[in-house]
């Protein structure tokens, strides 16, 4: 993957768009390879939050890069539902 995305020349707006762009794939594969390293446990997205929240990504970060990915189709909710620590029966996240 290049280091950033396409940008016109000489405008720095859209240099800055393109890093934010690379940068939001860098953390869509963190995302993907978490959830394949997890195999069929998968992840929810409150212990995807968990996960990354050491590397400095805030609270809804890798809800939104997993839901990128299921637009993508490469995520999937696995059926399965775990509780999160409030109580409520959430979706398990699964690499397909």
């Amino acid at each position: 993957m290049p280091e950033t995305a396409p940008f016109v020349t000489g405008s720095d707006t859209s240099r800055e768009a393109a890093k934010n762009l690379a940068d939001l794939n860098k953390k869509e594969k963190a995302v993907l390879d978490y959830l394949e390293s997890r195999n069929f446990t998968g992840a929810t997205d409150e212990e995807l939050a968990d996960h990354f929240r050491p590397f400095g990504w805030a609270e809804p970060t890798a809800r939104a890069r997993r839901v990128a990915l299921w637009h993508k189709g490469k995520v999937r909710d696995s059926g399965g539902r775990r509780y999160t620590r409030h109580g409520l029966k959430v979706a398990v996240w699964v690499a397909p």
